[in-house]
């Protein structure tokens, strides 16, 4: 089972880092550091808000770290995890605000396996393609 995090920091401009945790293999005295997984802010963050709020409620969490003016932490449930992965890597560097509404809406909309195939094409191999065909499935971006 895999451990997800987000991370916001407000330094003048709030920015929102989702981090995955790979579990220990074999060893679990092991220590795996954590990896970004994507990092958002501006208007890709405010798209992304009611995604993320979402997750932190299923997850026990208080979505008011949205709003805070400090930097804080939320462990966050394996599948919300994947699915904001999926979410802040497709709205990275994507220009037009109603291809991203389009892309969180798809994503939000998948199944359970749609977006666990879909995260594993993002993150190994060839992520860019990963996350160019993904656009191309949900939003239309070409």
């Amino acid at each position: 089972m895999q451990t997800f995090y987000l991370e916001m920091v407000n330094r003048g401009e709030p920015k929102l880092s989702l981090y995955q945790v790979p579990a220990a293999l074999n060893d679990p005295k092991r220590q795996v550091p954590p990896q970004r997984v994507a990092t958002v802010g501006g208007w890709q963050l405010r798209v992304a808000q009611n995604a993320i709020a979402a997750a932190l409620r299923r997850s026990n969490r208080n979505a008011g770290m949205l709003r805070t003016r400090t930097t804080s932490k939320a462990s966050i449930m394996e599948e919300d995890g994947v699915r904001l992965g999926l979410v802040l890597r497709g709205l990275k560097d994507l220009k037009d605000v109603s291809k991203a509404q389009e892309l969180v809406s798809g994503v939000r909309d998948m199944s359970r396996e749609e977006a666990y195939y879909w995260f594993a094409r993002v993150q190994n191999g060839s992520p860019s393609r990963g996350v160019r065909a993904l656009r191309v499935l949900l939003a239309g971006v070409k």
